[in-house]
């Protein structure tokens, strides 16, 4: 099964053609081309700046499912200009297709205060909004080979080691830090493992 991921919102934008912005925040389209898929995974932001986002790398408003990974702005600001199925930060597994899950509510915190968060896995492939979670319980339960998405790890070296050495332990081969990341412990984690740092519009691909 092929899998395709195209980030939209994002901190950095790459060196590319094409009338794309930088923000604070996160977006990645996630395609499915046998099952007829298209997820949008996190909403960025702010309307205009999604809206204008997709329009540069493609893609229109209109989804079969919306997966809002946490309720921080920076990753539900544009849910109002995209259509699809919406899945909330709270709630159980959900099935979207073979192979296809967003997770169960992982318990977060942030600034002292629970934060439920979900995550979109596709085969072995996971999408994270920020990981405000302990990432071991994802990767325990679905084993992913590739994450992509923030990781809030925020250039703090020590961390940066110990969540490259967790994902290690658990067999993971290939990172795409966006976002929270920062761009320090990007670069680390790259060094780390297979992958590169995102940006927007960075296309992916994988058969899982």
């Amino acid at each position: 099964m092929m899998v395709r991921a195209t980030v939209v919102v994002d901190n950095r934008v790459g060196f590319v053609r094409g009338s794309f912005r930088a923000a604070h925040g996160l977006s990645i389209v996630v395609e499915v081309p046998e099952e007829g898929l298209r997820v949008l995974f996190d909403t960025g932001p702010s309307a205009g700046l999604l809206s204008g986002n997709l329009e540069a790398a493609g893609f229109g408003p209109l989804f079969d499912h919306v997966v809002l990974s946490h309720g921080h702005w920076d990753h539900v600001g544009g849910a109002g200009v995209v259509r699809g199925e919406v899945h909330g930060p709270s709630g159980d597994e959900v099935v979207l297709a073979e192979d296809v899950r967003v997770t169960g509510a992982f318990e977060g915190e942030y600034e002292g205060r629970p934060l439920p968060e979900r995550a979109l896995v596709v085969g072995d492939v996971a999408f994270l909004g920020c990981c405000h979670f302990d990432v071991e319980g994802l990767l325990e339960e679905y084993s992913p080979r590739v994450l992509v998405g923030g990781f809030h790890l925020l250039d703090d070296v020590e961390r940066t080691e110990g969540f490259l050495g967790v994902l290690k332990e658990y067999g993971v081969e290939e990172v795409y830090p966006c976002h929270c990341t920062g761009l320090v412990s990007s670069v680390r984690l790259c060094e780390g493992l297979e992958g590169e740092p995102g940006y927007v519009p960075l296309r992916l691909e994988w058969e899982v």
